[in-house]
């Protein structure tokens, strides 16, 4: 069916079908970049309608027909056999959609109902000239959908997120509102109209004053999306209901924090006893452990307004990555919809879930399109930077057609794709040992038509190519396999462990480029640059006494992104090998240096000392050195 993208649709029958289409196209509301097309099974289901009218009782919530429920299991029962059709709208379309409905609220709604679809009657009498095509509309929601042909192969751009717009004319939120204070808001008050008996409008307004009030860090202006299928990322410490004590000594701006609960709870703690409803009777004191139970259903209804609010299909949470890991694992948890096969026992609707299964078709499953790249994975087990995606590229145009290249930290395959996808090298030799991001290395490889020259290999870099050369060596292996133009040690925080080995996987005439990566000091850049030439001068001394033709210059060193405050994470280009090689671009004969910024050649001193994020004697980098005190000061 071609490129697939999810979208914004409208479900309706398909006799209406064209009706609806021509009617969105003469309201400038049809997403023309994408063509209509069945439901499907996969289709995130965001509200269903309803024309019957509704009683209201004495508290003014709707009395929901009896028959309502079997009418809209009905709905989702033919939407998940493809009964109906897709229409792509722009979220222009969703937004006069719901401002011409109004929400039903269910008189005595259960936990689970607090996750189930929203209801909506359409056309409600309090809304003035509600569209046309708004009475063929069953259902709305988010579904893959084809590129229409006028878009052929060029890369789609995700859909903008919806914009945050109230259910009616007395709800509409404050222009002050990011999205994800609205989100807030919508939740607080769907929470409160389950629970109090109080005007709206009135604790409407307070929870946006409370909303505005939080932290930046306890509720984020703006989130972020990253994947194919839009997955939106909530912050480890955003909307948290426990301050975790590991990091205590980090936390910032928390006004309201008191006895290890955070700001986000103690909101919750005053929306639940009416504190922050003037007109509401107190409940009193909760119970904590039923206050705990209903704060995670007041999260899985903000995790479900949240990715509705940014046209998202997945919420998560970040976790933190252990540096001093060596498979440097994810830590991110799935916080919405929950996947079906969690541990329930390790996960909640504050920490997110953590599926047993891994793999293509486990709940964690995601795919980052990059430069024409396919890069999937699982976001639970397995790291993935954005902040790299430009080193990808620069990486892909450095490599030559022809170049035989080796990635020794290749994970999912940050830069092994490129090599082959963009820099057409002869062959690129693959080092993992993440179980988990070797089935995706695999997977990608074959995805994006490239594994035919490839190979990975499985395991600790530092053992498995020592091997390898050996096997070379003993003539037991074929010379090229062993032997590469181009070596990528992407490694964080430091690579250093593995400089010795990829020194030894350089070209025996004509040596090579290292493209190493590091975490290092604003102010020890151009310190740390001529100590990694001389160690690998030492290295050149050490290991391979014949080559005394071979030096160390760095070409070059590029910063891919900030890493924390005066820590940039930065590569040097590094030639190691003859001075004459015909690799070496360099208009004057050098020894060991550096290449400054203005083309001069700097020699590297004898006593080069070690830079602050060196390896200690131990062999291991201590992250001490970034928590120290003076350090910051």
């Amino acid at each position: 069916m071609g490129i697939m993208s999810t979208t914004p649709v409208l479900y309706v029958r398909r006799p209406d079908a064209k009706t609806v289409k021509t009617s969105l196209e003469r309201d400038l509301l049809l997403d023309k970049r994408f063509r209509m097309v069945p439901s499907t099974s996969d289709a995130v289901v965001a509200s269903c309608f309803h024309e019957k009218e509704l009683s209201v009782n004495d508290h003014g919530a709707a009395s929901v027909p009896t028959d309502y429920q079997t009418r809209a299991q009905h709905c989702i029962n033919q939407i998940k056999c493809g009964e109906l059709i897709a229409v792509p709208v722009t979220n222009e379309c969703v937004n006069r959609l719901h401002n011409s409905t109004e929400i039903i609220i269910l008189e005595t709604p259960n936990e689970a109902q607090l996750n189930d679809i929203i209801i909506r009657r359409r056309c409600s009498p309090i809304f003035a000239d509600p569209p046309s095509w708004i009475i063929y509309v069953e259902a709305s929601g988010l579904q893959k959908c084809p590129l229409s042909t006028s878009m052929g192969n060029k890369n789609h751009q995700p859909v903008a997120p919806i914009t945050s717009k109230s259910s009616n004319a007395t709800n509409e939120p404050s222009s002050s509102l990011s999205s994800v204070q609205y989100a807030l808001v919508e939740t607080l008050v769907t929470f409160s109209k389950f629970n109090q008996c109080c005007n709206e409008s009135l604790y409407r307004e307070v929870f946006e004053k409370s909303v505005k009030s939080l932290s930046n860090r306890t509720c984020p202006k703006k989130l972020e999306v990253i994947g194919d299928d839009r997955t939106l990322v909530v912050p480890h410490w955003a909307f948290q209901l426990e301050r975790d004590f590991h990091h205590a000594s980090s936390i910032i701006g928390e006004p309201n924090f008191q006895e290890g609960k955070t700001e986000f709870y103690n909101l919750l703690r005053r929306t639940q006893t009416g504190e922050n409803n003037p007109t509401a009777t107190p409940l009193g004191e909760p119970d904590q452990r039923h206050s705990i139970s209903k704060f995670f259903s007041i999260q899985s209804l903000l995790w479900a307004n949240l990715a509705k609010i940014h046209s998202c299909t997945r919420v998560a949470r970040r976790g933190d990555i252990d540096p001093e890991s060596g498979v440097r694992e994810s830590g991110h948890r799935i916080l919405w919809p929950i996947p079906t096969d969690s541990k329930i026992a390790n996960g909640n609707p504050n920490i997110g879930f953590m599926p047993k299964s891994s793999g293509a078709s486990s709940p964690g499953w995601i795919t980052v399109t990059e430069h024409k790249i396919s890069q999937s994975f699982d976001l639970t087990r397995v790291m993935f930077s954005r902040g790299n995606v430009t080193e990808k590229k620069r990486f892909g145009s450095l490599v030559q057609q022809g170049e035989y290249v080796l990635d020794m930290y290749a994970g999912i395959g940050y830069y092994t794709l490129p090599a082959l996808v963009h820099g057409n090298a002869k062959h690129v030799t693959a080092c993992e040992w993440n179980p988990h991001a070797l089935n995706a290395l695999r997977f990608n490889l074959k995805m994006n038509r490239v594994a035919d020259r490839s190979v990975v290999l499985e395991g600790d870099c530092r053992v498995t190519l020592k091997e390898l050369v050996e096997k070379c060596d003993k003539g037991t292996a074929a010379c090229h396999i062993a032997s590469f133009d181009r070596i990528s040690l992407g490694l964080l925080p430091s690579c250093e462990g593995g400089w010795a080995i990829a020194v030894s996987c350089l070209r025996q005439d004509e040596g090579g480029w290292l493209h190493i990566h590091a975490n290092v000091t604003v102010d020890e850049r151009e310190k740390w640059a001529h100590w990694l030439c001389r160690s690998l001068r030492n290295i050149l001394q050490r290991d391979h006494p014949k080559r005394t033709r071979w030096n160390a210059v760095c070409t070059h060193i590029e910063k891919v992104k900030s890493f924390a405050p005066k820590v940039d994470h930065v590569v040097a280009d590094v030639f190691v090998g003859p001075v004459d090689s015909s690799k070496m671009r360099l208009k004057e004969n050098a020894t060991t240096g550096v290449v400054d910024f203005l083309g001069k050649f700097v020699p590297t001193p004898q006593n080069a000392l070690p830079p602050s994020c060196a390896l200690r004697k131990d062999g291991v980098l201590h992250q001490s050195w970034l928590m120290d005190n003076d350090f910051w000061n």
